[in-house]
């Protein structure tokens, strides 16, 4: 696996990095600027369901060329993502969950597309009903962007992390 401690904060050539001192390339001020939109919205989207993980990966990546310890941070990151993934479809059971939660996760953006109202119900002190919370359509469209995310992330997993189990040999 690759690691980026040589890479200079820069990340620029050099006949690009001897413009004026302190003006960085507006190329530059585009590459920041998406990797940390993608790095905060990975990390608000951690608690939520959605890709997060992933997200916060990709941005760290786009920053990987800007600041050493995004390089750092990337290949930690990274590593603990693919850890987590491979664990996630270490046997039969997690693949089933996983799958299950792709499944939850559809289900419920659907529920938010048509506006299923539920009946009014009470539950530790939490009043639920007769609405969806949050309900939106952007809701949804999240909820269906993460449906898909989640579907693409599950089925990566199982096709290039999942244990193969050859046949026994005597």
């Amino acid at each position: 696996m690759p690691t980026y401690d040589s890479v200079e904060p820069s990340g620029l050539p050099d006949e690009v990095s001897t413009r004026v001192a302190g003006w960085p390339s507006f190329g530059g001020l585009l590459g920041r600027l998406a990797g940390w939109t993608l790095v905060v919205v990975g990390v608000v989207l951690m608690p939520l369901p959605g890709p997060g993980t992933l997200i916060v990966v990709a941005g760290l990546r786009i920053l990987v060329p800007y600041h050493r310890w995004a390089a750092a941070s990337y290949d930690r990151v990274r590593e603990r993502a693919v850890a987590a993934a491979r664990a996630g479809v270490a046997t039969r059971l997690r693949v089933v969950v996983s799958l299950a939660g792709v499944v939850w996760i559809t289900v419920l953006s659907g529920m938010y597309a048509v506006d299923v109202s539920i009946p009014r119900t009470s539950a530790l002190g939490l009043t639920v009903g007769p609405s969806l919370p949050f309900h939106s359509t952007a809701t949804a469209v999240g909820l269906v962007v993460s449906a898909l995310a989640s579907a693409g992330a599950t089925l990566y997993s199982i096709a290039r992390l999942r244990p193969r189990h050859g046949p026994p040999t005597t």
